[in-house]
């Protein structure tokens, strides 16, 4: 398989043709087109060394490339935004590299002051602020743990209520601030110091003294009853126990490098640029150098950039964009990303998404509402699958589950003979027989993914991969599967 550069030809119709092709695979025409991968996604899967970034994601990505596509990625080593800003300048297309120590947004003061539909929307904000709780995993929606996260999410929501109606920018930090600083006694209330020490204090009065609407008036009123009398009168290990909650996933995020990165002002990029300025947009903050705060925050960065495509006006010059998500089990959030997933299309967005196995799924949505659910949403969304060479049984299911079986010819040929010599009083006759029936197995059998080729000098550089487009056969193969060969990328 190789890629094919677009010669020049009669200019294109009006707006992008989502039947153009991607990838083809064999002479016969079979291939990817983008409406394929605009159905859900691309999940690829297979063993750490099967090949799966430098064949399977490198030839999308390249083919992405090609079609002059709108690019994000994340990274997990330090190397990965050099390999992909590489494999981009190798196509001639621009990239914006989105660096921790360089570059600020604040996600937050965006959501609050974007001027288009749902801009501000408290809902919306809280959920954002709360993105770091629901990424401490742990028992989700039930049980002691999912009552302190419901808890501190209703501290957080009549927070956001406040500030807005003020005009004061939110920040991870200021919400920090705040928590810190509410109120333990219905004395402290009325303790001057006290309220100069509180910014939420402080915006309840700057946002008193505005002319406000009758829907503005009433949440304010809630959120200030709350403020200076549900809190102060709520039990002091209930309301220390919400506080710690929401605090221990905000504390990361507020300080040093990764503070500048997400509260520090002015900003120096937002989401609309990957689909308008920069049509390749790196997430170039490395698990592998900044730990889970790094992931916690791409993941951030990454919330922000799906709700901009989800909401952006499309044009003619409007081209599809891509979030390409290599390990993407540390980035996911078993809430957000389904419900991307099955909208994104009509935005003309995709996630391509790249793991070794369903274990590693599963266990990212186990701190979700329901995980059973949330994972085999992530499993069962992408209309293109791809598998690699792998080994891990539970993956070799899911891959059999997805190709399905078919009916395949059984034949069996048996021998017999009689003792004594042919002719005589014994006997000593014998015969052959042939038995023929159809069987239902396997489309591709689990050790057939044991034999795929995993790259390097050993398998001349070249990677296989079994793939499947829901509600295709494969014009080569008659069948639901097709193994396909990639050149290895290799800047």
């Amino acid at each position: 398989m190789r890629w094919r550069r677009r010669k020049k030809g009669p200019a294109p119709r009006p707006g992008f043709d989502l039947d153009t092709s991607l990838l083809q695979f064999n002479r016969r025409r079979d291939g990817l087109s983008v409406r394929d991968i605009l159905g859900g996604g691309v999940l690829v899967m297979g063993d750490s060394g099967s090949g799966k970034t430098s064949g399977v994601l490198a030839h999308l990505v390249g083919a992405t490339h090609a079609l002059g596509c709108s690019l994000v990625h994340v990274s997990v080593k330090p190397t990965d935004p050099a390999y992909w800003t590489a494999l981009a300048e190798s196509w001639g297309r621009p990239v914006r590299r989105v660096r921790i120590g360089t570059d600020r947004f604040n996600p937050l003061a965006y959501e609050q002051f974007r001027s288009d539909a749902g801009g501000g929307l408290v809902e919306d904000l809280t959920r954002l602020i709360t993105l770091p709780l629901r990424r401490q995993g742990g028992s989700g929606g039930s049980g002691v743990d999912g009552f302190w996260r419901s808890d501190a999410e209703r501290y957080v929501r009549h927070l956001v209520t406040i500030f807005p109606i003020a005009g004061v920018p939110l920040s991870y930090r200021l919400i920090y601030e705040t928590l810190q600083t509410l109120p333990p006694s219905l004395e402290e209330v009325s303790d001057s110091g006290w309220q100069q020490r509180c910014p939420a204090f402080g915006a309840l009065e700057e946002a008193n003294a505005k002319p406000l609407s009758k829907i503005e008036e009433a949440d304010l009123d809630t959120a200030g009853r709350f403020l200076l009398s549900t809190v102060p009168n709520t039990p002091d290990r209930t309301r220390a126990s919400t506080v710690a909650t929401i605090s221990s996933a905000l504390d990361p995020l507020i300080r040093g490098p990764i503070g500048e990165a997400l509260c520090g002002e002015p900003d120096t990029w937002n989401p609309s640029e990957c689909f308008t300025d920069s049509p390749v947009l790196i997430l170039d903050a490395p698990l592998q150098t900044f730990g889970a705060v790094g992931a916690t925050t791409q993941r951030i960065w990454l919330t922000a950039i799906q709700r901009a495509i989800l909401r952006r006006e499309l044009n003619d010059s409007s081209r599809p964009v891509v979030l390409v998500a290599d390990e993407f089990q540390e980035f996911l959030d078993p809430e957000d990303d389904p419900a991307f997933m099955r909208t994104a299309r009509d935005r003309m967005g995709c996630m391509v998404l790249a793991t070794q196995c369903v274990g590693n799924i599963r266990a990212a949505c186990s701190g979700g509402p329901d995980p059973r659910a949330a994972a085999e949403a992530i499993l069962g969304l992408p209309a293109v699958k791809f598998f690699g060479a792998t080994s891990d049984p539970e993956t070799l299911r899911y891959a059999g589950e997805v190709f399905a079986k078919s009916w395949q010819a059984r034949v069996s040929h048996g021998m017999s003979q009689r003792d004594g010599v042919e002719g005589g009083p014994g006997g000593g006759s014998g015969g052959r027989n042939a038995n023929f029936s159809l069987d239902l197995h396997d489309d591709v059998p689990a050790i057939e993914f044991l034999r795929l080729a995993r790259g390097g000098p050993a398998c001349n550089w070249s990677t296989e991969a079994f793939c499947s487009v829901s509600g295709r056969t494969w014009r080569a193969t008659g069948r639901p599967s097709i193994k396909v060969a990639f050149g290895q990328y290799r800047p």
